[in-house]
């Protein structure tokens, strides 16, 4: 269909997407004289973020320490030191907490017998509607994959197609969260050769492409993210320290209740 732009000297065409949804909306994409304008991208990436329920959150938890937790091989065994903490886990985190949020973005996951294990979990419940065929996770953000890593305080849509780990940086940003704790996010395999904590994933074997995606989300987490970040994992952009050592200076944890209650 054809929709006139009374400010525009000719048509932009919007191809037929259904009923207005936020999924709808962003896969809207403009043709013609207008495909490539900066003014145009930016218009679309807010109307994208104002049908986005997710937003209402933003600055809910304002400088609130977060803790992130990927996948990665130095990903600490027990993590009962963060029962009280607001925490923010990735994909199979659940083997190891049940985190405040859980993100995932891996479409394998519920079809290999974890989808009941994200069922009984008290977790918020993060993913896009790729990743989530069984429709367990309370909200669905949407991808807008075009856009480069760029951190602002919008929960959706998010700039970080393939990445649970950026995503999840992403969302503790807009939540307020600070600083960002960051454990299990390597981003390259272990002395062992494992790639996660649980073995090895088979996305990754054989596929560099792989690591360099996930080397370039931690780039941009050290180079662009406005709050402060910690590691305490190993990888090539941040210096490491200890979790003790973090918990040490950093307050206490308030208990899942009062974030899930900032969090409705």
């Amino acid at each position: 269909m054809r929709r006139k732009c009374q400010f525009l000297d000719s048509p932009v065409r919007i191809p037929h997407q259904g009923p207005r949804s936020a999924t709808a909306i962003s896969s809207v994409r403009f043709s013609g004289p207008f495909a490539d304008s900066a003014w145009m991208n930016t218009f679309m990436r807010q109307m994208r973020a104002a049908r986005s329920g997710l937003n209402r959150w933003v600055d809910r938890l304002a400088g609130e320490p977060a803790f992130v937790l990927g996948n990665g091989p130095s990903l600490p065994d027990d993590l009962s030191c963060l029962a009280d903490h607001f925490t923010v886990g990735c994909n199979r985190i659940y083997e190891r907490i049940d985190p405040t949020i859980l993100v995932w973005l891996d479409h394998e996951i519920e079809a290999n017998g974890g989808g009941e294990i994200i069922r009984g979990l008290q977790a918020i419940k993060f993913a896009t509607r790729y990743a989530d065929p069984m429709g367990l996770a309370r909200e669905h953000f949407i991808i807008d994959a075009k856009q480069p890593p760029t951190f602002s305080k919008i929960v959706s849509p998010s700039p970080c197609r393939g990445n649970s780990g950026f995503r999840s940086v992403l969302l503790a940003y807009a939540l307020g969260c600070s600083p960002i704790v960051l454990l299990g996010m390597d981003g390259k395999p272990g002395p062992d050769g494992r790639t996660h904590f649980y073995g090895t994933c088979k996305a990754w074997e054989g596929h560099a492409w792989v690591t360099e995606r996930f080397q370039e989300k931690l780039r941009a987490v050290r180079d662009l993210c406005p709050v402060p970040v910690i590691s305490c994992s190993h990888n090539d952009f941040f210096d490491y320290e200890s979790l003790d050592s973090v918990l040490a200076r950093l307050p206490a944890g308030k208990g899942r209740d009062f974030y899930r209650s900032k969090l409705r």
